[in-house]
């Protein structure tokens, strides 16, 4: 049995975050949490980075309700579950490039957190604030999957006709939620093959594009490297078998 389960979601489907104050640890817990980022810090060096994420406290079909809280928490979270229990899921947005003739994968970089090394749908990442609208207290998750996209694969938000929310997903195992959006692209197969050719960054060793001929074949020869959350996207839009 998977440890992600997808959820459908409505094509207006929102993450909103009604109070700006960030959640905070038991004062008990502080020096703890402290000392286990300052170890962290030293194994990952400059891959680690304390900024915020949002944890959900509530979700449906319609949409998402959350807090902020700062990422060591996160990873605090992962050596002591029971300590920090109380902390808010996780929610990121996860992206699937799909044309008609291909589907795009990125191989994770072994520098990341959770999943090193793992072929994923690109692209995706965690809420920013800059897409945080105080006035409405909402998330532009459009906006936010858009500069992922640019940021992660280097192509530009210009060739995107569409981009709709379709389903969230939860990952019991790493405990996370994603928002999964459908980017619709304009460029052709040989142009998407040449885009991605050699291109890597901070968070992905390598990238494939895969004709619509080979998805299957490629996901039944890589099963068990690509991210539960991904595999979850793929059965829900039945491409996988």
């Amino acid at each position: 049995m998977s440890d992600t389960i997808i959820h459908p979601a409505h094509e207006s489907f929102s993450l909103s975050i009604p109070e700006e104050a960030s959640w905070e640890a038991p004062s008990n817990l502080s020096d703890e949490v402290d000392a286990l980022w300052q170890t962290e810090k030293k194994k990952r060096g400059s891959h680690l980075f304390n900024g915020t994420l949002v944890g959900i406290l509530d979700v449906n079909v319609q949409g998402m309700v959350g807090r902020w809280f700062e990422y060591r928490y996160y990873v605090a979270r992962k050596i002591i579950p029971n300590k920090l229990a109380d902390l808010p899921i996780s929610v990121g947005v996860s992206g699937i490039i799909l044309h008609d003739d291909y589907i795009v994968f990125a191989k994770r970089s072994q520098h990341v957190m959770s999943y090193a090394g793992y072929w994923e749908l690109a692209p995706s990442g965690a809420i920013d604030r800059q897409f945080y609208n105080s006035a409405t207290g909402l998330i532009d998750l459009k906006s936010q999957i858009c500069c992922e996209l640019e940021e992660e694969t280097g192509l530009s938000k210009k060739i995107i006709t569409q981009v709709t929310p379709f389903a969230y997903t939860l990952d019991s195992n790493d405990p996370s939620y994603e928002v999964c959006l459908k980017l619709t692209p304009n460029l052709s197969l040989a142009e998407a093959q040449s885009h991605f050719q050699s291109r890597t960054n901070n968070e992905y060793d390598s990238f494939k594009v895969i004709p619509q001929e080979e998805i299957r074949s490629f996901i039944r020869d890589n099963i068990n490297l690509i991210l539960p959350t991904s595999k979850a996207i793929l059965s829900f839009l039945n491409i996988l078998d």
